[in-house]
């Protein structure tokens, strides 16, 4: 497992990903006719290409959050799918016979097939639902589906993304949590001279990049979410960045109070001026407090 770790570390994202994918297909594939063959069930094994598509529909990246999302989303939205449009087709098998049944079962499948197309990049999980609908439907109209196929499309899809949700997690790294803590290292000392030097003015051009800086390191921490130590540390580094934000909106406030000077009363100004100082000094304290407990953690 330790040669196999310190592997993992050297590949990069796309070779990661093209390891994963097939050591995932030949698990998948062994675990899949081996369980078909012993159970007898010849039509299941006509299918068993659905675990390398499941398998290929998973593997969309080489971060582990991604990998367990998505497969949480295949894995349920095909048993819905599969089942509502299994429901459908068998209520009009029932009732429906002739040219009408084609007619019928043609429609729903551009139905469904149109509507997997218009939300696949508005919601992933709800695009799942539809194409398992269209499947159903595109079997019903040029081949047959029956309940032996609806059991063999749920397990193939089982069978699939747990391989490669397998997979992923025994060849796991620590890449995306270095990234973040690089950066939020970074991110803290940028922050700390910025409020070490309150009194002067603070201008947009050390104020824009933290807010990018802190953009990327929350799509980092997605990314490495299943990476950290202890469900607490990435809860704690959640804090930390949270209050980066509330911190960084703070110095945006002061920097537009700076601008708008003329507009306030002296008093009025002078009294906002050391409000907002103040609460931006309490803030990076307790920004300091929580960081310090992390690095302590990690």
């Amino acid at each position: 497992m330790l040669k196999l770790l310190k592997i993992r570390s050297n590949l990069s994202d796309t070779t990661l990903l093209a390891v994963r994918v097939l050591i995932a297909t030949a698990i998948g594939l062994s675990f899949s006719y081996v369980l078909f063959t012993l159970i007898g069930q010849n039509e299941f094994l006509v299918r068993i290409y659905w675990v390398v598509i499941a398998i290929a529909s998973v593997s969309a990246s080489s971060s582990t959050n991604v990998i367990y999302t998505r497969a949480k989303y295949i894995i349920m939205f095909c048993i819905l799918g599969t089942s509502f449009g299994s429901a459908i087709l068998f209520l009009i098998q029932k009732d429906i016979h002739g040219d009408f049944y084609f007619l019928t079962v043609a429609i729903l499948c551009i139905i469904g097939l149109c509507l997997n197309m218009y939300t696949a990049f508005l919601n992933y999980a709800t695009s799942v639902f539809f194409i398992h609908i269209y499947i159903v439907m595109f079997f019903g109209l040029l081949e047959s589906w029956s309940k032996y196929t609806f059991l063999a499309r749920v397990l193939c899809i089982l069978i699939g993304t747990s391989s490669i949700v397998l997979v992923t997690y025994l060849t796991r790294g620590r890449k995306f949590l270095h990234i973040v803590v690089k950066e939020m290292e970074d991110s803290y000392l940028r922050l700390k001279n910025i409020v070490e030097n309150i009194d002067n003015t603070i201008s947009n051009r050390e104020i824009m990049p933290l807010i990018e800086r802190s953009i990327k390191l929350n799509d980092l921490l997605y990314d490495a979410k299943y990476e950290f130590l202890s469900k607490e540390n990435y809860r704690e580094c959640k804090r930390v960045l949270l209050l980066m934000d509330e911190l960084l909106l703070s110095l945006r406030s002061y920097r537009v109070l700076d601008l708008k000077r003329e507009n306030y009363a002296p008093d009025l100004y002078k009294d906002m001026n050391e409000y907002t100082r103040e609460k931006i000094k309490r803030n990076f304290k307790n920004i300091t407090i929580r960081y310090q407990r992390l690095t302590k953690k990690g």
